[in-house]
């Protein structure tokens, strides 16, 4: 053999291994993350689908893609697709509460007794 005997376990490690992405740091199993909690883990609020955001406001997708082209509801439209926020589609909820549950008094001109 040639002066290059020394095998690769012989020699020390000179970078950490890398850990698995399905472990944390312990060696513990981390859960799966879905698309919003990666999202909300980075800091960025994820866009919903019309569909995801008519089944949180419990209404029919086509009634919300018509809120939309009509501007009553916070959007934004990314090519041909209507994409919403979740919590810009609570606040909208919450105003539209605000603007029609307000109570009225009908004033009389004349007194009626």
């Amino acid at each position: 053999m040639g002066t290059n005997d020394t095998k690769i376990s012989d020699q020390p490690e000179m970078f950490e291994p890398i850990p698995d992405k399905g472990t944390n740091e312990g060696g513990n199993p981390m859960p799966e993350l879905n698309r919003r909690e990666r999202s909300a883990a980075d800091g960025f609020e994820p866009l919903l689908t019309a569909g995801e955001a008519a089944e949180h406001l419990r209404i029919h997708v086509k009634t919300l893609q018509k809120l939309a082209r009509e501007q009553k509801v916070p959007c934004v439209r990314m090519g041909k697709y209507w994409r919403f926020r979740l919590s810009s589609l609570d606040h909208w909820v919450i105003t539209q509460e605000n603007q029609t549950s307000q109570p009225f008094c009908v004033k009389c001109s004349g007194d009626r007794s």
